[in-house]
């Protein structure tokens, strides 16, 4: 199994130009896509983005670059269950 370093995904940045285009380093995996929604994995966590007519143009899972396109409404993320701990932490929290 090969760590996020020899896949050359150390850094996460994200910019979106004009809700129009948007560029991600750090991304993971495509868990998910429609022209309404994309749910990425990155190495911040879980990346929702929502819009209209969204399209992915690139995603490079060796180098974690990501880029998409369409009128972005709006970018989530949230915390996968994988980094809240086990179910056990997460009863006696």
């Amino acid at each position: 199994m090969q760590t996020e370093k020899s896949l050359n995904i150390s850094n996460h940045k994200l910019c979106l130009n004009n809700r129009e285009t948007l560029t991600l380093d750090g991304a993971k995996s495509v868990e998910g896509f429609s022209d309404k929604e994309i749910t990425l994995i990155t190495i911040m966590g879980k990346l929702l983005v929502k819009g209209e007519n969204l399209h992915i143009e690139k995603f490079n899972k060796e180098t974690g670059e990501f880029l998409a396109t369409g009128r972005i409404s709006s970018l989530t993320y949230s915390k996968s269950s994988a980094d809240k701990g086990s179910f056990i932490e997460r009863l006696f929290k």
